[in-house]
């Protein structure tokens, strides 16, 4: 997807994405969930962890074991 920050209203741009994410996987909240853990193990440093320290050598996985996403567009 691609935006553009002349619109001014960077909330509005980051809500459009995640609407489109969203549809993406039907409105599922699980599979656009495991879509985005599929993708963050693909490229661990392209994320960012505002949480606790990194974890190491630690795979990401769907708790429920359902088949993965392979490809998200990325934001």
């Amino acid at each position: 997807m691609t935006t553009s920050s002349s619109s001014g209203n960077i909330l509005a741009e980051v809500w459009a994405i995640k609407d489109s994410l969203s549809a993406g996987f039907g409105h599922d909240l699980k599979a656009t969930c495991r879509a985005l853990y599929a993708e963050q193990q693909k490229h661990p440093s392209d994320f960012v962890n505002l949480g606790a320290s990194p974890r190491q050598n630690k795979t990401l996985l769907p708790t429920d074991g359902a088949a993965v996403v392979t490809k998200v567009s990325a934001v």
